[in-house]
């Protein structure tokens, strides 16, 4: 038995040592590709942390989201298989490259996948077909100087941490010649370009307690940045987007409601990216019965329309067929846009409540659902004879935040509390930290 062991260890030895090290520079052993894309996974290998932040992220799900697969699918049987490239080249970016329309390849079904982005050498002109050059193989690009790593080349590239490297995809132009998505151009237009604040500030925000890469392969640093993407599917985004402020007052039987909404957090319109999504403002008058008196409505969106004149409501529909702008009241960067209603108050009516709500919806017609929603801000305000006696904040006021935050931290401080006096009763006079 003793001889079996030492037979097992001898062969467990040779072959290890017949492995190149982990710590050694070497593509082959990490399986990275030197003439085409590498697989995300293999990228998970050394960088597992922002591996798992990107596949949750709408990139990692570019091709597989059921909303894109439905417009991609209209479109085709709209206008045939030809589209594909159009549309593929930023939901499955790599096949730029690959011309893998049919979406055979691994690469191609990641949606924008690490190494597309990561293989990115030089920016063109934007709305061109070769925007992105494109440097396939062992060297990677990224925002970090002075950066080595066993499996491949890395290469410092100034242009990862610009607005213009997201350009490519987030500023659409469509074989009209209108501008179907300007994400890009209204940051570029706005006050946020000339403080130098990029794209990247917002949406790729270093994250601490994280490693660049597993600690299991290399000693790296212990930050990265965000690869999650947090935009406008993102409720911590949409609910620190805008700031909302309303006064009500009450003359006879009249209530003037002025409700001021500050694009305080988007370094774009507001709402941005296609001109299906919009942003709500809804304000109500509710009796103390609960029974509604007054709604109203002003909604906040980029209107297209075809050759005839005809809204176009879905985004193969804007893509395909938008002849020109109708109407855009979208909100810019900075801008505060003041809205005032006045609403008839029935007789015998002394108490009501104002309910001022502010949603981002997005509206997919061509699923047949229901439209997506998410609360941004909401106000309650009661009104007793003309003056407003009580207010309930917006959802993004940061004192509620604050308040979460002491009250965590007392449960927090509590739970230890009982932890080492339940440990002390348990050990006797020892501790069980060390």
């Amino acid at each position: 038995m003793a001889l079996q062991t030492i037979i097992l260890l001898l062969v467990s030895l040779l072959l290890s040592a017949s492995q190149p090290l982990a710590s050694e520079s070497n593509p082959d052993f990490f399986r990275i590709s030197r003439n085409s894309y590498t697989a995300s996974e293999i990228c998970a290998r050394c960088h597992k942390d922002i591996y798992a932040n990107w596949k949750e992220s709408m990139h990692a799900k570019a091709v597989e989201d059921p909303v894109f697969m439905a417009d991609f699918l209209m479109v085709q049987l709209k206008r045939g298989p030809q589209v594909k490239e159009y549309c593929l080249s930023c939901h499955a970016p790599t096949t730029r490259v690959t011309e893998d329309y049919d979406l055979r390849g691994t690469a191609s079904n990641e949606g924008v996948a690490c190494d597309f982005c990561h293989t990115v050498s030089g920016l063109g002109l934007i709305g061109k077909p070769d925007y992105y050059k494109i440097d396939k193989g062992i060297t990677k690009y990224g925002p970090f100087r002075d950066t080595e790593s066993p499996a491949h080349e890395t290469q410092y590239s100034e242009i990862h941490t610009k607005s213009e490297f997201c350009a490519g995809c987030h500023e659409l132009v469509n074989g009209n010649g209108v501008l179907v998505m300007g994400t890009f151009s209204e940051w570029k237009e706005g006050p946020y370009s000339k403080e130098g604040i990029q794209c990247q500030n917002c949406h790729m925000p270093i994250v601490y307690d994280k490693n660049v890469v597993d600690p299991s392969v290399k000693e790296s640093s212990h930050f990265v940045t965000a690869h999650e993407f947090r935009g406008g599917h993102s409720v911590i985004n949409l609910t620190n987007a805008a700031v909302v402020r309303t006064e009500v007052e009450r003359e006879g039987d009249v209530a003037k409601v002025v409700t001021r909404i500050t694009n305080s957090e988007s370094g774009h319109k507001l709402p941005t990216g296609t001109p299906a999504r919009k942003v709500v403002l809804n304000t109500r008058i509710i009796d103390p019965g609960g029974n509604l008196l007054a709604e109203v409505n002003k909604v906040y969106r980029k209107v297209l329309v075809d050759d005839d004149g005809i809204i176009l409501e879905d985004n193969a529909g804007m893509i395909l067929n938008a002849a020109q702008v109708f109407s855009d009241n979208r909100i810019a960067p900075g801008e505060t846009r003041t809205e005032t209603f006045k609403f008839d108050i029935p007789d015998g009516v002394d108490m009501f409540t104002v309910e001022n709500t502010l949603q981002y919806e997005f509206s997919r017609p061509i699923l047949r659902t229901e439209k997506i929603v998410y609360q941004m801000s909401h106000e309650v305000i009661e009104v007793s004879g003309g003056h407003a006696s009580s207010q309930v904040l917006s959802t993004d006021d940061s004192s509620g935040r604050f308040v979460i935050l002491v009250l965590a931290m007392g449960v927090l401080v509590i739970g230890l509390l009982v932890f080492f006096r339940f440990d002390k009763k348990k050990l006797g006079t020892k501790s069980s930290l060390v």
